[in-house]
């Protein structure tokens, strides 16, 4: 049982955070043909993305929990987005079609992993399974990552806006 309020405040959140990963994907996709240049676009992801894994880890982790020890840490959008970003720029070779229809498969059949027999309980499944979903995952000495976004889920979402960013690319003399 829920408020209006709270039901409503958090169906526009399910909203947010894949539209900010799709056109992170897009922006980065622009980005590459406003550079032409591969190399230097995987090297701008790269950075890009340790950045904001960094930010997540530091600063953000710190205004939520206030704790100079850094004790807690949790693995979220931002963190997501920058791995995802250093993903894709080992992907940037690839055509278009194969990122978009990669993302789709991520997108559409991520969840189905879990459908396949003895799946959960494998060693594949350990390794993989912060991949693919959220967990809490202990660290030792008292320290424990949370991870929200888990990155290969999220890292579909941003093919798939990679993939369409030549919706949004300029034609010949457009402004």
């Amino acid at each position: 049982t829920t408020t209006p309020v709270l039901f409503f405040t958090r169906l526009i959140t399910h909203f947010c955070a894949p539209t900010f990963v799709f056109l992170a994907g897009t922006s980065a996709y622009l980005s590459k043909q406003a550079m032409n240049d591969v190399a230097r676009t995987k090297s701008f992801l790269i950075k890009r993305g340790l950045w904001l894994v960094v930010m997540e880890f530091t600063l953000i982790n710190f205004a939520l929990w206030a704790d100079p020890k850094f004790r807690t840490f949790i693995f979220q959008v931002i963190a997501a987005i920058g791995f995802s970003f250093v993903i894709l720029a080992f992907m940037l070779k690839w055509s278009n079609k194969a990122l978009l229809a990669t993302g789709l498969i991520i997108i559409c059949g991520h969840d189905a992993l879990a459908l396949i027999p003895g799946i959960q309980q494998s060693v594949l499944a350990k390794v993989l399974g912060p991949l693919f979903v959220s967990m809490p995952i202990p660290l030792g000495f008292g320290r424990l990552m949370i991870l929200a976004y888990p990155v290969i889920p999220w890292l579909g979402i941003m093919l798939v806006g990679y993939a369409a960013g030549t919706v949004f690319e300029r034609k010949d003399g457009e402004r």
